[in-house]
């Protein structure tokens, strides 16, 4: 029994004595595995810590960057709207300047007129001072007489002063319209006239025909024989002759294929100078035509006015706020004169300047096909004649199958008749 439990508490022993170690070796390894922790832990947290001040950093420059952007942003906002306000100044300042001189651009016009109107009545009446003398000298008693002479003289001086005035206005819108100058010889009810008042054949033959020639001729012979004295006759003004060279180029230019508006003959006087405009593709041309005497000479006015009508037109069709210098450079609008004579040098080097394309010694030939055959009409298989009413509205370019003919006969025989209604 002793032996037993002596075995067994030597067992015991070892036992706990192996408790004892294997205690200490767990909470050895539980020491490691702690401070093994701690070390990853703190490592992991000085890892994070490391992420952290970089991101900071990150984020700190990043909203530097974006500071710094929105500060250039904002800067170059800032210029441009304050470059945008300069030139809305200056254009509003322009505009007023504009303004203030179309209020009174007639002023010092309307004053030396006057001025130089009453200098010139003051002149022309003043023999009337003498003939008062004259009277009393020759009658001492006719006393009434020079007071009857005195009124006459004011009268006679306030109508020579007004016809004075208006003549130097005339004179001086001529210089600076000088389009104005091809309707001096047309009459009122030419200058004026519009589709709506159409005339009847019987007056379109009138013009070309005898009273028995519209009797005996027939129908084709009389619309003949009035194109043939139409197209030869001398006796034609300055502006039909003018509107008979406008139709010429117009013509040549529908034969380029050129989409043409006749703005001449269908505006008359209120043309601006602009006598065709001419259009394929991206090129617009404004024209003017000028059919003068050889002996006479294109001056500079004339090219400065075509440059500013077809500055204008960009305005109009293209927005004032793009650059029509540049228009004209890169040849999208361009101003193009076009006459029977020469220009001066001085006009010359002007249309270089200005960018305007002239065409001189071009001569009119009166022998081209001048009727024009409309097969799209509503009114069915049509022609018209130079004095019909819708022949300058009529583009025969722009119309699939339309085309020119020589006479009335070869419109005739392909089927076309004559359109009804006319002007001249």
């Amino acid at each position: 029994m002793v032996y037993i439990f002596a075995t067994a508490s030597i067992i015991l022993f070892i036992c706990w004595m192996n408790a004892l170690e294997a205690k200490d070796k767990l909470a050895s390894r539980l020491r490691w595995a702690e401070e093994d922790a701690e070390r990853k832990v703190s490592a992991h947290k000085k890892g994070l810590e490391l992420q952290l001040r970089s991101l900071e950093q990150q984020f700190y420059h990043t909203m530097q960057d974006l500071h710094r952007g929105k500060e250039a942003y904002a800067a170059k906002l800032n210029a441009a709207y304050s470059e945008k306000e300069k030139q809305l100044s200056v254009k509003r300042n322009e505009l007023e300047r504009k303004k203030e001189i179309l209020e009174n651009k007639n002023k010092p016009l309307l004053e030396a007129c006057e001025a130089l109107a009453e200098a010139f009545a003051h002149e022309a009446t003043s023999v009337f001072n003498g003939l008062c003398e004259d009277v009393l000298y020759v009658h001492p008693r006719a006393y009434t007489l020079p007071q009857k002479i005195s009124a006459i003289k004011r009268e006679t001086k306030e109508k020579l002063a007004e016809y004075k005035k208006y003549q130097y206005i005339i004179n001086a819108y001529e210089h600076m319209f000088p389009w104005l100058e091809d309707f001096k010889e047309v009459p009122l009810e030419d200058a004026f006239i519009s589709p709506e008042q159409a005339d009847e054949e019987e007056r379109i033959f009138s013009r070309y025909l005898s009273g028995q020639e519209i009797k005996d001729l027939t129908r084709v012979e009389k619309f003949q024989r009035a194109l043939d004295r139409y197209t030869n006759s001398w006796d034609k003004t300055k502006w039909q002759i003018g509107l008979f060279y406008e139709r010429y180029v117009g013509y040549l230019y529908e034969k380029e294929g050129y989409k043409v508006i006749m703005n001449g003959a269908k505006e008359r006087w209120q043309d601006m100078g602009i006598d065709l405009i001419a259009s394929k593709g991206k090129q617009t041309q404004i024209i003017q035509c000028k059919y003068w005497a050889q002996e006479k000479t294109i001056y500079e006015k004339y090219i400065f006015q075509l440059f500013g009508t077809t500055i204008n037109y960009i305005f109009e069709h293209y927005g004032a706020e793009i650059n029509p210098l540049d228009f004209i450079r890169r040849g999208r609008v361009l101003p193009v004169f076009i006459t029977s004579t020469q220009l001066s040098k001085t006009a010359h080097m002007m249309a270089d300047i200005l960018g305007v394309k002239v065409r001189e010694n071009f001569k009119l030939e009166k022998d081209y096909p001048k009727i024009k055959c409309n097969p799209s009409s509503p009114d069915g298989m049509i022609y018209h004649l130079p004095f019909d009413q819708q022949y300058d509205s009529f583009q025969v370019s722009q119309t699939p199958g339309a085309f020119y003919a020589f006479t009335v006969q070869e419109a005739e025989d392909k089927g076309y008749r004559r359109a009804y209604r006319w002007h001249g």
